[in-house]
C-alpha cells in the first residue's frame, strides 16, 4: 500500500515537473514568436509534441500557422502548404473550427491551388470556409465577402459563370455600403461586368451582337431626375422588377434585315449599318421567326419594362435623364443635331450597360400591347386594343422626347421612317 502510495506521488510531481518543462517551452517559444522567429519557435516545439497537453498542441497550431504565413509572404508555397495542412489536420482533434487560424489556413490552401490552377482543390476549401462561415459564424462578414471574391475566380476558371456570379453577387452585396473594403468592392463589380461580358455574344451567322442585362429592382417611370412632364402618356413612377435577359448592343440594321428576310420586295436597296425602319411590328415577328430558325435560338422583341430598365442601365444604372447621360447631345440623335435624317447605329456614347441608341436615333418596337400596359394614363382610347408599344425617341423628336421614360404607340401594322427595332432574349 505504501509503495503504490509513493508511486503516485511520484508520478504527479513527475506530472507537475513535465507540466512546468511545457509552460516554459511554450514561453520560450512566444519570446521568438514575439521577435518574428516564426520557424524558430515551431522548431522548438516539435520534437516535444508528444508531450503537449489537448491544452497546449493549440499553441502549436498557432505558431504553425504563422510560419506558414511567412512562406507566403515569400512566395515559398511549397512550405506554406505543408504548414497550413499541417493546421487543418490539428482541426480535425484540438482545434475548434472556427478559430480563426483553422479558417485562414483553409483559405490560404485554397488561394495556393488557386495559384497553382488547381481548381478544384482550391474550390474544396474555399467551400470548407464558405460553409463554416455561414453555417456557424457571421453570413455577412467581410472574411465570408474575401473567400466568395476568391471562391468566384475559381467558379470563373472552371467556365462555370452561373456559380461565380452568385458568389460575386453575395461579396457584392456584403461589399456595397464598405468604406474600409471599398477597393474589394470595386474589384468584384470589375469581376462582374467582365462576366457580363463574356455572357455577352455576337451571332456568328448576322453579326447580331447580344448584351447580358442582370436582373434586378429598379424605379421606372416619371422618377424625380425626368423633370416631372414625362410626355403625353406620363407614365407614374412604379418600381418593377426584372430577370436575367440579353438585349442588342445596336438597333437591328438593313444589313442585318436583308440576310435574314429572303424575300427581295422586303429588304432593304442598300445593305448598311443604318437602323433597319418602315417595318410593321408583324414584319418583325416574320423575322425573328426566320432567325430563330437559322440560329436555333430564341429571340424576340424586349417588354417595354424591359427596354427602359436597359435603358436606365439596369443594376449599373447612374440615374440618368437619357439613356447614359444627363447631356442628350452624348447619348442621342434629335431633332437639334440629327440634320433631319437618321444615323449610322453606335455613334454615340453607350449607356452604363454598354448599349447604343437608346435614346434618339429610332423608336423602337417593344413586344407589348398597349392594352396590357395597364399603368399608361391619358391615351388614345383607338390604341387600347390595336397598337403596340414603342420606345426610345427618334432623330425627329424633342430632347424631352428621348428621355428613358418615353412612350409612345402605334398599331402593328404601321411603317415609320422613324421607328425600327432591336432584340431580345431570355437567359438561359
Amino acid at each position: 500500500m505504501r509503495c503504490m502510495i509513493i508511486t503516485c506521488l511520484l508520478c504527479t510531481l513527475c506530472r507537475s515537473a513535465q507540466a512546468q518543462d511545457t509552460e516554459q517551452l511554450i514561453i520560450q517559444a512566444f519570446e521568438l514568436f514575439n521577435a518574428q522567429n516564426y520557424n524558430e519557435a515551431v522548431a522548438l516545439i516539435k520534437p516535444h509534441l508528444s508531450v503537449l497537453s489537448d491544452q497546449d498542441l493549440p499553441y502549436y497550431a498557432f505558431f504553425v500557422y504563422h510560419s506558414g504565413t511567412l512562406y507566403m509572404d515569400l512566395n515559398d508555397y511549397e512550405q506554406a502548404e505543408k504548414h497550413f495542412l499541417e493546421v487543418t489536420e490539428f482541426g480535425e482533434s484540438v482545434l475548434d473550427k472556427k478559430d480563426s487560424i483553422y479558417l485562414n489556413s483553409l483559405y490560404n490552401l485554397g488561394l495556393i491551388y488557386l495559384n497553382r490552377e488547381d481548381y478544384t482543390q482550391a474550390k474544396d476549401y474555399f467551400l470548407e470556409g464558405k460553409k463554416i462561415w455561414e453555417e456557424e459564424l457571421y453570413p455577412l462578414s467581410d472574411e465570408l465577402a474575401t473567400l466568395l471574391n476568391s471562391l468566384g475566380k475559381v467558379y470563373y476558371a472552371l467556365d462555370d459563370k452561373v456559380q461565380a456570379e452568385r458568389c460575386w453577387l453575395q461579396a457584392e452585396n456584403i461589399w456595397e455600403n464598405s468604406i474600409t473594403y471599398q477597393f474589394s468592392y470595386e474589384e468584384v463589380v470589375g469581376h462582374l461586368n467582365l462576366l457580363y461580358q463574356d455572357m455577352s455574344w455576337r451571332e456568328p451567322l448576322h453579326e447580331i451582337e447580344m448584351v447580358f442585362v442582370r436582373g434586378g429592382t429598379l424605379m421606372l417611370g416619371c422618377t424625380p431626375e425626368q423633370g416631372g412632364d414625362c410626355g403625353r402618356w406620363n407614365v407614374p413612377e412604379f418600381e418593377a422588377t426584372v430577370g436575367d435577359f440579353y438585349i442588342g448592343k445596336y438597333e437591328v440594321t438593313h444589313a442585318q434585315w436583308n440576310e435574314v428576310m429572303d424575300d427581295p420586295q422586303k429588304k432593304f436597296l442598300v445593305s448598311d449599318n443604318y437602323p433597319a425602319t418602315s417595318v410593321w411590328w408583324l414584319e418583325i415577328q416574320e423575322f425573328i421567326y426566320r432567325l430563330n430558325t437559322k440560329t436555333g435560338k430564341k429571340y424576340r422583341l424586349p417588354t417595354r419594362q424591359e427596354w427602359e430598365y436597359a435603358a436606365r442601365g439596369g443594376v449599373e444604372s447612374k440615374g440618368y435623364r437619357y439613356s447614359g447621360s444627363n447631356d442628350v447631345d452624348e447619348v442621342a440623335w434629335y431633332r437639334e443635331n440629327s440634320d433631319g435624317k437618321t444615323h449610322l447605329v453606335g455613334k454615340k456614347k453607350p449607356n452604363e450597360l454598354g448599349l447604343y441608341d437608346m435614346s434618339g436615333n429610332v423608336h423602337e418596337w417593344t413586344d407589348d400591347w398597349v392594352r396590357d400596359a395597364g399603368n399608361i394614363t391619358d391615351m388614345d382610347t383607338y390604341l387600347i386594343e390595336s397598337a403596340h408599344i414603342f420606345r426610345g425617341g427618334s432623330w425627329n423628336d424633342e430632347a424631352q422626347n428621348v428621355r428613358v421614360t418615353y412612350y409612345d404607340a402605334t398599331s402593328a401594322l404601321s411603317r415609320l421612317a422613324m421607328l425600327g427595332f432591336r432584340l431580345a432574349c431570355d437567359a438561359e
